[in-house]
């Protein structure tokens, strides 16, 4: 698990949510029987440094898709569309750091108790999120370095601190704004927006 995500677990005593399968299994059931990995040719190698999950495609090239840490955060397809669909309407005009750190607020939610333990659970609970509410999120189209960039929150790339909200200052309410510097710590910010626990 992440570094500072696991200090705050030890801190705050979070318990992860379980569900005892193992990522192997999602790949080869879950993962690979949803299309999402595709061209397999070199089969699925475990990385004993990193925990990560690689396979090959056709050409060679090697992908990470992601590892023991969120084995049980991204399930399937549909989880990992939702994740890159939510960067995306989110975080758009942010830097990769910036798209990073919003795919970091959404697994942290996901292993938050306070939370729904999934990926589509947490972004369409309702009133969270401003581009589910508008629509947005079925109108973007997923650049590449979106999915860069939740490839890489996977792969356990974490800015956030543990953060579990984010907001756009500029473009929020001043009620809206006033309830997160009311009842929430501020942790990080970056580019356009601020994470808060």
């Amino acid at each position: 698990m992440k570094l500072c995500m696991r200090q705050y677990t030890e801190d705050r005593g979070w318990r992860r949510k379980a569900a005892g399968v193992s990522l192997a299994g999602l790949l080869l059931c879950g993962l690979l029987a949803a299309g999402f990995v595709s061209d397999v040719e070199a089969g699925i190698q475990v990385g004993t440094a990193s925990r990560s999950y690689r396979y090959e495609n056709m050409e060679g090239a090697v992908k990470e898709v992601m590892t023991e840490a969120y084995a049980r955060t991204v399930y399937d397809a549909e989880d990992y569309n939702t994740l890159c669909r939510i960067v995306e309407a989110e975080a758009s005009g942010e830097d990769m750091k910036g798209k990073i750190m919003v795919a970091n607020v959404i697994l942290n939610r996901v292993e938050h108790p306070s939370f729904p333990d999934t990926v589509r659970g947490v972004v369409y609970a309702s009133g969270q999120f401003s581009p589910v509410s508008s629509g947005k999120i079925n109108r973007v189209r997923v650049s590449a370095e979106t999915e860069e960039a939740v490839r890489r929150a996977l792969s356990g790339e974490d800015y956030s601190c543990g953060a579990l909200y984010f907001a756009a200052r500029s473009f929020a309410s001043s009620s809206n704004m006033g309830w997160f510097d009311r009842s929430l710590t501020k942790v990080a910010a970056h580019g356009g927006h601020e994470f808060f626990m």
